[in-house]
């Protein structure tokens, strides 16, 4: 069977949507996502698709404060000292012992 561009567009979008399919199951727990804009690994574009996506869940479960995603500029596939300071922020934030659930 011939692939039309609308065939291979659909296949195109559902491949964006089922990272966000499965990560929106994770709502309502705290999700952080740090990636970096050239990380070829994860295209910005389809990043952006899934911030989308994840975060109408996020909200429509009254947790949007729990979902956070956030793109560095200039950056690949590393993990920079800003990544790091993120991170345990959020920990602290979403780890504590005691943390209201």
């Amino acid at each position: 069977m011939m692939t039309t561009p609308r065939r291979a567009n659909m296949k195109q979008t559902a491949l964006l949507t089922l990272p966000a399919l499965l990560l929106a199951l994770l709502a309502p727990r705290p999700f952080l996502a740090l990636t970096g804009d050239m990380d070829y690994g994860s295209p910005v574009d389809g990043i952006r698709v899934i911030e989308e996506k994840v975060s109408r869940v996020y909200r429509a479960v009254g947790a949007s404060d729990r979902f956070k995603s956030i793109v560095y500029r200039d950056t690949g596939h590393v993990y920079t000292p800003e990544m790091r300071a993120e991170m345990l922020a959020w920990f602290e934030r979403w780890l504590k012992p005691g943390h209201a659930k």
